[in-house]
């Protein structure tokens, strides 16, 4: 993201850009959430066999050079967005 210089005049513009921030802050946290939530939800049901779940969704995305997390993040996305 680029530095912008922010020139505030009034306070009527403090406040606009205050609410536009915190409304900005409350998107990504419900993104988070909803991250978090997913990722819950695979662990959840790959503890009855999580040696299979390892081998079959993780491990190939290991292998293909993707690090931990950028696995997990592929898992979760396929989830809220499948195909």
């Amino acid at each position: 993201m680029k530095d912008r210089k922010i020139r505030i005049k009034t306070k009527d513009e403090t406040n606009v850009m205050t609410e536009d921030i915190r409304r900005r802050l409350d998107l990504i946290d419900k993104d988070l959430n909803m991250k978090l939530e997913t990722l819950d939800y695979i662990l959840t049901g790959s503890k009855d066999d999580p040696e299979e779940f390892l081998q079959l969704y993780v491990q190939p995305l290991l292998e293909s050079g993707l690090s931990l997390e950028d696995s997990f993040s592929l898992l979760v996305d396929g989830v809220l967005r499948p195909n």
